[in-house]
């Protein structure tokens, strides 16, 4: 059984996640977390972690920060990102595009 909370800025309801038990902005993201836990489990991917923050500098400046869904390692060492989207704001495609140009050795996945 989910549990879920109503009220934040985008109006998504959020929720907790079966497998973890913890709190997530969304039930899409809830559910993306679930089905990466359950590739975990059957040893499809080694690992991932949630809400992993990136700084985006150029130079010495930072520009913003950029706070992606899920950061995924793969069996054989790979690191790709997964960002589920059920409303893509304009904000949030101006920090993928520098995220994108600044850590470009990154795969940036985006999940509806």
């Amino acid at each position: 059984m989910s549990f879920y909370r109503k009220g934040n800025k985008y109006n998504n309801t959020s929720c907790v996640c079966l497998i973890g038990k913890h709190w997530h902005q969304s039930r899409g993201e809830a559910g993306h977390c679930d089905y990466l836990s359950a590739q975990v489990q059957n040893k499809e991917i080694k690992s991932f972690e949630k809400q992993v923050k990136y700084y985006l500098c150029i130079g010495k400046a930072q520009i913003t920060t950029h706070v992606v869904d899920f950061v995924v390692t793969g069996n054989d060492g790979s690191v790709w990102v997964e960002e589920y989207k059920g409303f893509a704001t304009e904000i949030w495609g101006i920090k993928k595009r520098l995220f994108e140009a600044l850590y470009p050795h990154i795969p940036y996945h985006v999940k509806r």
